[in-house]
């Protein structure tokens, strides 16, 4: 056989190797973008692949190869999904990277309430963070990081799936757990308290409300009853004047 002509066998391996490689960089890339678990029925149906077997080699083999790198990204199973994110000795470094360029810090506090004391109502939040809030939750909203459902007059805020996994945080006690670790504990005393002082001054003033209104209603009830009674008169000494002028004709 010619030197200069390569063996089918050889040939064959490096096409399927290229094949794989560039599998390989698709599901990175995915993953990378995302920013969320993918399991590997969605990444075979975008890869247009049949053979779930061969996505999941391959992200075993993503996995090792970012182990072995050294890289600041890793790859994490959990169950049938997959996630490219980053290695735990840096998230306290993202979070305050996100936190200080994609979102306004005040934007930020507005999330942090929410975070924290959710289930809560947007008139609450309103309430706690002035009327600010309402641009800062359309905000949140367009962003992708909350949700809303009317209730009675206002609408109750949830945080969304993305929030979770953005922020790569598996629930709401993750997000308090998170704050206690990562977060600074004057400022995350300072929320509270902010919050608690906010509730009060709240509370207050609808208890003072309430019975402004309970006084405005009792003075209209006084006011009704003064009226039917001084009614009541008037119809009295008009029945006494019909009586004196009958008496006065029959005289």
């Amino acid at each position: 056989m010619d030197d200069t002509q390569q063996d089918p066998a050889t040939a064959a391996e490096v096409k399927t190797g290229s094949a794989e490689q560039e599998l390989r960089k698709q599901i990175e890339a995915m993953l990378f973008s995302a920013g969320r678990k993918m399991d590997v029925e969605e990444l075979a149906r975008l890869c247009n692949m049949k053979d779930h077997g061969i996505i999941k080699r391959e992200l075993e083999e993503l996995k090792k190869a970012y182990k072995a790198s050294g890289s600041a990204l890793m790859f994490i199973e959990e169950g049938n999904s997959w996630k490219l994110t980053v290695r735990e000795p840096f998230l306290p470094l993202v979070q305050r990277i996100v936190a200080e360029t994609e979102l306004e810090r005040s934007v930020m506090e507005t999330l942090a309430v929410i975070a924290w004391k959710m289930p809560v109502l947007q008139s609450e939040i309103v309430d706690t963070r002035g009327s600010k809030a309402y641009e800062h939750i359309k905000e949140l909203m367009e962003q992708g990081f909350l949700t809303k459902e009317r209730k009675g007059r206002s609408y109750r805020i949830k945080l969304s799936q993305r929030f979770f996994d953005y922020f790569d945080l598996e629930s709401i006690e993750a997000i308090k757990k998170s704050f206690l670790e990562h977060g600074d504990a004057d400022e995350i005393k300072k929320l509270e308290e902010d919050i608690e002082l906010k509730e009060a001054q709240i509370g207050e003033a609808r208890r003072l409300e309430e019975e402004m209104k309970e006084e405005r209603e009792e003075e209209r009830l006084r006011g009704g009853q003064e009226e039917l009674i001084e009614e009541n008169i008037q119809d009295k000494k008009k029945e006494l004047v019909k009586d004196i002028k009958e008496l006065a004709k029959n005289s």
